[in-house]
């Protein structure tokens, strides 16, 4: 008897141990899917896209692809002034021909013709030139100042022409102690007229400006003409020239 209540017992207590086991197991899988709901509820939802929006977007891309392109704008290659107004024509006066009748401003500011200075005169030695105290044109200044009386004996006025201004003329005078008159051509409108205003190239660049030269006027026609000049020997010359036609 005593062994049948023994063994009931644990007939008891196995049955127990399996109920016990089959209760955590559900509620192991009851606590994973209320976790899993968690989850999915933490995550954010994605936005559905209708298909409203879809055409939209398509209609914005075609109108940015049918939009024209901005057109590039010109270049515009702009002229320097002084070749701009390079004369279309080089002037070549011919022996013989009068002195232009162009009036030029002096030192004084006073309006001079040439044409009366050429008619004046036995002689008339223009004489063009770049730039008032630089170099080549102070060498040759200085060169018909030395020289101005022996020019005077033979008749000849001596006149200087730059397109520098009257007060530049005016210190140029005074710091080398010239003994004649010099004339401001401003405008280049004689410069033009002689030929002398001419396209010139230095280091590559090219400009506009006065081709050193000289006229001589004799009894108010063109007896000769120096274009382009050399500065050493150029008075020499000219002496020699008025020597023969006196």
């Amino acid at each position: 008897m005593a062994k049948k209540k023994s063994s009931k017992k644990a007939t008891k207590k196995i049955a127990k141990k399996k109920a016990t086991k089959k209760v955590a197991k559900k509620t192991a899988k009851k606590v994973k899917k209320v976790a899993k709901k968690k989850v999915l509820k933490k995550k954010p939802a994605q936005k559905k896209i209708t298909k409203k929006k879809v055409v939209k977007k398509k209609a914005v891309k075609k109108k940015v692809k049918k939009a024209p392109a901005p057109k590039a704008a010109k270049k515009v290659v702009s002229v320097p002034a002084a070749v701009e107004n390079a004369p279309t024509e080089v002037v070549t006066p011919e022996i013989g021909s009068s002195a232009p009748a162009q009036n030029v401003e002096d030192v004084e500011g006073n309006s001079v013709s040439v044409q009366e200075l050429a008619q004046k005169n036995r002689h008339l030695v223009l004489y063009f030139y770049p730039k008032d105290d630089t170099p080549g044109c102070t060498k040759e200044a200085c060169d018909f100042r030395d020289q101005l009386s022996r020019l005077t004996e033979k008749g000849a006025l001596v006149v200087g022409v730059s397109p520098d201004a009257k007060e530049s003329h005016q210190n140029f005078i005074s710091k080398y102690e010239l003994n004649f008159n010099l004339l401001s051509d401003s405008e280049q409108k004689l410069s033009k007229k002689l030929g002398v205003w001419k396209q010139k190239n230095f280091m590559g660049n090219s400009y506009m400006g006065v081709e050193r030269s000289t006229f001589l006027y004799t009894d108010g026609k063109l007896a000769k003409v120096w274009q382009p000049v050399k500065v050493e020997g150029h008075v020499s010359e000219i002496l020699s020239v008025l020597e023969e036609s006196n």
